[in-house]
């Protein structure tokens, strides 16, 4: 057995290991995913005041361990299709790059000098359903990465001429077809939904930010305002943008944001950010933010990791 066949078999048991609490608990967000049959931790960067790390953690909150620490400061883990790696960002005050590990944490490296750091930072990284490619967002274009191909290209550059003249790029998301990519575009206030080359770009949603595919693809997430803030919910609404339901109720000072499916179709993770505000005149502390999970229909609302962690946005 060579290293990559033993790093995901140390995969395998690493799920099936964060499987075994939650199965026995009807109350849990189970999350299985149909392809292994095992409960797919829920991945976070955070920091507890130290250095930044990739995070897993069993959807019932529980079994919270360290994966990666990266070179730099690391943020938006994404789980790969099949469970088997997990890309994510590791920054250092020049440049950002983008990471592949092993679902354990074993062999983590960057990805190779024929993909282009982004000189800023990168964010929301998503995965085409054949775990070929990568898009992930840089300053105000998204790139796409093709991983056997080794070559990338700019999605911003290819919309103009094939469609709506949308202004930036922002938080992509892979349809679980491959055949789709939905992103942000601020200023239009809106989400919006194109091929993975430019083609057949379309309004998706609006008021809406940062657009999530369900796993059937038949539904998606989104932040219901035209900015993430204070006191926007998260809806879920159908694939074309119509039917939209209220999913979370949150509080005056709460942001919430990056809804993320479960691997069954049945929660929702996503990362709240509070303000702590008392007194008068009112003098407020924060923001803290932490990852909680909620049912698709708006019950069992769950916080997963401790505001102390700091944890980014959640991947699943």
């Amino acid at each position: 057995m060579n290293e990559r066949q033993l790093g995901r078999a140390a995969a395998s048991l690493l799920l099936l290991s964060l499987a075994t609490t939650a199965c026995h608990d009807p109350a849990a967000p189970v999350g299985v995913d149909p392809r292994t049959g095992v409960v797919r931790p829920v991945l976070f960067a955070g920091g507890d005041g130290g250095t930044a790390a990739i995070y897993a953690v069993r959807p019932d909150g529980t079994d919270l361990r360290q994966l990666a620490t990266g070179d730099g400061v690391v943020s938006y883990p994404a789980w790969s299709p099949d469970g088997t790696r997990i890309a994510f960002v590791s920054r250092r005050v020049t440049q950002s790059r983008i990471w592949l590990m092993d679902a354990d944490g074993g062999h983590a490296a960057p990805l190779d000098d024929r993909f282009p750091a982004c000189p800023t930072e990168f964010r929301t990284i998503t995965w085409a359903p054949a775990g070929d490619r990568l898009a992930a967002e840089c300053y105000t274009d998204t790139w796409i990465f093709d991983l056997r191909a080794g070559s990338s290209y700019g999605l911003l550059e290819l919309l103009h001429p094939n469609g709506l003249p949308v202004q930036w790029v922002w938080h992509p998301a892979w349809s679980p077809d491959g055949s789709r990519i939905s992103f942000d575009s601020p200023f239009d206030e809106a989400s919006f939904v194109a091929g993975p080359r430019g083609e057949q770009v379309a309004q998706l949603a609006t008021p809406a930010q940062q657009s999530s595919w369900s796993p059937d693809g038949r539904r998606i997430a989104f932040v219901g305002g035209s900015r993430p803030q204070a006191g926007v919910p998260i809806f879920v609404a159908d694939a074309n943008g119509a039917s939209r339901r209220q999913v979370t109720s949150p509080g005056s000072l709460d942001t919430e944001v990056s809804p993320r499916w479960s691997p069954d179709g049945e929660w929702l993770a996503f990362q709240r950010i509070v303000l702590s505000c008392t007194g008068t005149p009112r003098q407020c502390q924060g923001p803290a933010q932490a990852v909680f999970v909620i049912r698709v229909d708006g019950s069992g609302l769950r916080q997963l990791t401790p505001f102390t962690l700091g944890a980014s946005p959640p991947s699943w």
